[in-house]
């Protein structure tokens, strides 16, 4: 458990997370959870997220509010009558919202920092995030826009593009809906197959050998208050995170993420994605994610608990996270080396328990076990349909 020195005696602080709905908010929760101070409470428009059998969730809230406008009324009803402190949003609508509606909430809760909704929406459209990069001379991957899935592809500046490489929908994260283009002449056929996803906008982007790196950080107007660093060891998909990674420090990659901060002016949570190119060892930035990311637990184990020190920002609380040199391993890949380990086959790399993702969910199975009898459930019901 992370300690942190605190300028002032505060025994506990009200969160509110204002978009539960995601399996980031799980995340959060237990990051935040590892410090007692922390007294969490959720809204979502689900009946059954995950997150709302987290044992460190103090309430859980049902809304069906559509409209922006009804959400912070909701959102205000919450503050008034749960004391709540600090709201802290996971996902990117979450993030927009707070940042658009900033003025309307309640001054009784304190907002961390967050940036202006145009340059959330600006690092979340990979294309319009590539055209920053060229402008302000940062390291980019070599990107096309080719249009809408729905219409027909753009291939005008395709000669720029070095192939093999990746169709990839502009605003999306999570590795969904890329697919691999082999060589010009596979880009129709490419664009016709079943994992593009409908009425997206689509980027052509070289698809590098790299290594790939993670830079999360916590910022305040450009200046970057916390980070961690890590590089994936092992990929279970190659076109998410991975489920080994390595947590230390590159001087190069966090000058340029620097740079790239001060550059937004940015201010609040993000994840910056590195490819490192094998060839020559340079580096390039990939893409960038305004709201928390799918490692963060990782960063947590790495010494950075950015929930919490989000928080503690809006509160105007000083903390004193240590970032540590670490090997972090998910809860499927500590699982599937403890199976190995019986059946008699080595492993390169030594995956200790308090250096895994598992002693999390060992410590709050509940969401898990929900998880799986809901796919159990899920999968009879088709059975039973199929006959």
């Amino acid at each position: 458990m992370n300690k942190s020195k605190n300028n002032e005696n505060v025994k506990n602080i009200s969160v509110l997370i204002p978009d539960a709905e995601d399996w980031l908010t799980l995340k959060a929760l237990r990051c935040i959870g590892q410090e007692s101070t922390f007294k969490n409470h959720l809204l979502s428009k689900k009946k059954m997220p995950l997150s709302r059998f987290c044992r460190y969730s103090t309430s859980y809230h049902y809304n069906t509010s559509q409209n922006d406008e009804e959400w912070i009324d909701e959102i205000n009803k919450l503050i008034s009558k749960l004391h709540i402190d600090v709201i802290m949003p996971v996902t990117v609508p979450g993030v927009e919202l707070i940042s658009k509606n900033r003025s309307k909430i309640s001054e009784s809760a304190r907002i961390p920092p967050i940036a202006e909704p145009e340059k959330i929406s600006l690092t979340n459209d990979k294309w319009a995030f590539h055209n920053f990069l060229l402008q302000h001379d940062l390291p980019s991957i070599p990107t096309i826009y080719v249009g809408n899935s729905g219409e027909n592809i753009d291939i005008s500046e395709v000669d720029s593009i070095a192939f093999p490489a990746l169709l990839k929908p502009a605003s999306e994260s999570g590795g969904y809906g890329i697919v691999r283009v082999e060589n010009k002449n596979d880009i129709e056929r490419a664009w016709h197959d079943k994992h593009m996803m409908k009425n997206h906008d689509y980027i052509l982007q070289s698809f590098l050998p790299a290594d790939h790196y993670s830079y999360s950080i916590c910022a305040r107007e450009g200046e970057i208050l916390a980070y961690t660093l890590y590089k994936s060891l092992l990929h279970s998909n190659p076109y998410r995170i991975g489920v080994l990674q390595e947590f230390k420090k590159d001087d190069n990659i966090l000058n340029i993420g620097r740079k790239l901060i001060s550059d937004l002016k940015w201010s609040g949570i993000g994840n910056i994605d590195f490819l490192v190119d094998k060839r020559d060892k340079s580096a390039r930035i990939l893409e960038f994610n305004p709201r928390f990311w799918q490692s963060l637990i990782g960063s947590e184990n790495a010494g950075i608990n950015f929930p919490a020190l989000w928080c503690r920002e809006a509160m105007g609380l000083k903390s004193s996270y240590i970032n540590r040199d670490c090997i972090f391993a998910s809860p499927s890949m500590y699982i599937k080396t403890i199976f190995d380990r019986f059946k008699g086959k080595r492993n390169n790399t030594d995956i200790r328990w308090k250096e895994s993702g598992f002693k999390f969910t060992y410590n709050d199975p509940m969401p898990e076990v929900v998880d799986m009898f809901d796919r159990i459930g899920k999968k009879l019901k088709r059975l039973c349909v199929s006959k």
